[in-house]
């Protein structure tokens, strides 16, 4: 059985390296200081192109339901007077 991973969100790699578009300014950061980083902004990425190729969101069941209970406005001559 073969199992493939899809790994398009992942950034390409180049033969050149590219300039970190972080660092650390201030302090030793760990290894684990580092990959947790990286975890969170990974999510970050992921999350944000799951948003992306979401459908657009609908009314949801909960206001619908509630406009059919609430049923029509009906007005009746002389409901409204002014002063």
């Amino acid at each position: 059985m073969s199992t493939t991973q899809d790994f398009s969100w992942a950034p390409q790699t180049t033969s050149a390296p590219q300039p970190a578009d972080l660092r650390v300014v201030r302090g030793q950061a760990t290894d684990e200081e580092i990959a947790a980083l990286f975890a969170v902004i990974l999510a970050e990425a992921q999350s944000r192109q799951a948003a992306e190729q979401a459908p657009p969101s609908t009314r949801s069941e909960i206001l619908r339901r509630a406009a059919t209970i609430r049923g029509r406005l009906t007005t009746l001559p002389g409901l409204f007077r002014r002063k």
